[in-house]
């Protein structure tokens, strides 16, 4: 006669040493914070975009009792060719566009140029630009504008009359 015997298995239980994952998750917590190196803001770009085709205005209209301010601004326009710059020219509200030159250094020795009275706001800028221009070259046109001391720049697409 055979027996068989039972054999009893006892449930086995993993443990799980917590202790040293959480002294390897907080050392590697105090490395990370303590190497990391946050870069320097690449750069903040205060502008007004224009209102989209048909929609509504970017900004509410003033109140009808209010007057309409009427602020000075002036207009850069930026031709391009094959996405560089090939000319940038100047225009104040009242005047015709005078082209200025084809760097950004030229631009700036324009705006530095204005005179102002003491204490006057300065202008806003709107910059025309071409919509094949590259969008690298159209920013240095915006830093060279507050480099100028022009706080308010905004970008519009360059439209031109279609040759007759």
């Amino acid at each position: 006669m055979t027996r068989k015997h039972a054999v009893k298995t006892l449930p086995s239980k993993v443990l799980l040493p917590i202790t040293p994952f959480l002294d390897m998750a907080f050392q590697l917590m105090f490395f990370f914070v303590l190497t990391f190196r946050p870069q320097a803001q690449e750069g903040q770009i205060a502008m007004f975009l224009p209102a989209p085709k048909g929609g509504a205005p970017s900004t509410p209209p003033p109140a009808i009792d209010e007057p309409l301010e009427e602020k000075e601004e002036y207009t850069i326009r930026v031709r391009s060719n094959n996405g560089d710059i090939a000319s940038i020219s100047f225009a104040d509200k009242a005047g015709a566009p005078q082209e200025i030159g084809r760097q950004p250094s030229d631009l700036f020795r324009k705006l530095q140029s204005i005179a102002l009275p003491d204490g006057a706001k300065r202008p806003s800028i709107k910059i025309e630009a071409m919509n094949d221009l590259v969008y690298g070259r159209l920013v240095q046109i915006m830093d060279v504008c507050i480099k100028a001391g022009f706080d308010s720049v905004g970008v519009a697409p360059l439209i031109e009359a279609p040759a007759p």
